[in-house]
């Protein structure tokens, strides 16, 4: 397995007069990619899902924001609930504001 490095931190805690309590080695290694003889590694990592979760979130927010603040008369109270429930809920957010006629007034 090809490492990118390995990473020891140690920690020593004292008091006045130099006596040591004690020490805590963390150790975190972490590799590139997989060696030959192991399946390659995901196509997509953690780092790039939450990457792809905040940007669908941000996303979610503004446009439940805008039906919000639409479908309310302008009210701007609405419109930052909405937007709260998009960044929460960014998939089932818009789902619903789409069925109630994205941006439409209420009727």
């Amino acid at each position: 397995m090809s490492q990118l490095g390995l990473v020891t931190k140690e920690i020593t805690m004292s008091l006045g007069n130099g006596n040591d309590l004690g020490y805590v080695t963390n150790e975190i290694t972490m590799s590139l990619g997989a060696a030959d003889d192991q399946s390659p590694a995901p196509p997509l990592s953690d780092r790039n899902w939450n990457l792809l979760w905040g940007v669908l979130s941000i996303g979610s927010a503004v446009a439940s924001g805008f039906h919000g603040y639409y479908r309310h008369d302008r009210s701007a109270g609405a419109a930052a609930g909405w937007a709260i429930l998009g960044l929460l809920f960014p998939v089932i957010t818009p789902a619903v504001a789409l069925a109630q006629g994205f941006g439409q007034p209420r009727t």
